[in-house]
C-alpha cells in the first residue's frame, strides 16, 4: 500500500472524518445531470447483461467489473474531463482480479455468518411442520415468536456491519490499487469509525430507490445511477482522489504497457 494512501487511512480512524450526506447527494444529483443519457443508457446495457449472466453459472459473480464503471465515470465527470461511453466498461481494467475476489470474499463470509440464523429457522420451520402433521397446535406463544424474532435480529447484526463496513472495498481496488483484502479492510476500519452515519446514508439512499419504485419503476433509471454516484462521492469526498498518487486507470495500463 502507498505510505500517502496509509497516512491517510491512519489519520481518518485516529482523528475521524464527517459524514455529510446532503452534499453527497447533491453533488450525485449535479453529476447525474451532467449525462444523464450516458447513466441510463449503461444501466439499460447493465441490466440486459445480468439477465444474460443469469443464464451461465456463476454468471453473475461478474457484476462487479460492470458496476464499478458508475464511479468510474461519475469520478471523470467530477474531474470535469468529457466522458465516452465505453468508460463504464474500465472495470475490466482496473484489477478486474481482485474486484471480483472482493464481491466473491464477502459473499462467502457474509453466507458463513448467516448460517446460525439458517439453522435456527430451519429448525422452527421443520418444528412447526412437526407439530402440523401430528396434529398438534404449533406453539405460536408471543413468547416463542418474540425469541425467534429476537435471534434472527442478533444474527442479522453482523450481516449489517459487514454488508456496510465493506461497501468502499471496490472502490479502494479500483481507485488506489488495493488488493481485496487490504481494501476491504481499509473499508471496514474507515467506515466503523463513522458507522451509523453510513448506516443512516444507506437508509437514504434506501428511501430513494424506494421513491424510483413508487415512480412506476421509471424512476429507478434515475435513482439507481445516483444511488451509486452518491456512494462513490462519499469515498471521494473523504479518501480524496485529485493527489499525485490518484491511479488513473486508463493512464496507468499505458504506462505499464510501454
Amino acid at each position: 500500500m502507498d505510505a500517502s494512501l496509509q497516512s491517510k487511512i491512519n489519520d481518518l480512524i485516529s482523528n475521524g472524518y464527517q459524514v455529510e450526506i446532503g452534499k453527497y447527494i447533491s453533488m450525485a444529483w449535479a453529476n447525474f445531470k451532467k449525462a444523464p443519457g450516458q447513466y441510463i443508457g449503461f444501466l439499460v446495457v447493465f441490466f440486459a447483461i445480468m439477465v444474460g449472466l443469469s443464464i451461465v453459472p456463476m454468471g453473475t459473480l461478474l457484476s462487479p467489473l460492470f458496476t464499478i464503471g458508475f464511479a468510474i465515470v461519475a469520478n471523470k465527470i467530477q474531474r470535469g474531463e468529457q466522458v465516452e461511453f465505453g468508460r463504464f466498461f474500465d472495470g475490466f481494467k482496473s484489477n478486474p482480479g481482485h474486484l471480483l475476489l472482493v464481491g466473491l470474499i464477502s459473499g462467502l463470509i457474509i453466507m458463513a455468518v448467516m448460517i446460525p440464523g439458517l439453522i435456527v429457522g430451519g429448525v422452527s420451520m421443520f418444528a412447526l411442520i412437526g407439530d402440523l402433521e401430528s396434529g398438534m397446535a404449533p406453539d405460536l406463544s408471543a413468547v416463542n415468536i418474540g425469541a425467534l424474532t429476537a435471534m434472527g435480529f442478533l444474527v442479522m447484526i453482523p450481516v449489517i456491519y459487514l454488508g456496510v463496513a465493506w461497501s468502499w472495498a471496490y472502490y479502494f481496488v479500483a481507485f488506489k490499487g488495493l488488493d481485496f483484502w487490504p481494501a476491504m479492510e481499509a473499508s471496514r476500519k474507515i467506515i466503523t469509525k463513522q458507522w451509523f452515519s453510513f448506516f443512516g446514508f444507506g437508509l437514504v439512499l434506501g428511501l430513494i430507490a424506494i421513491a424510483g419504485i413508487l415512480c412506476f419503476g421509471v424512476g429507478l433509471f434515475v435513482a439507481i445511477p445516483l444511488i451509486s454516484i452518491a456512494s462513490f462521492i462519499a469515498f471521494e469526498q473523504i479518501i480524496g482522489l485529485n493527489d499525485e498518487h490518484e491511479i488513473d486507470l486508463i493512464d496507468h495500463l499505458i504506462d505499464d504497457e510501454i
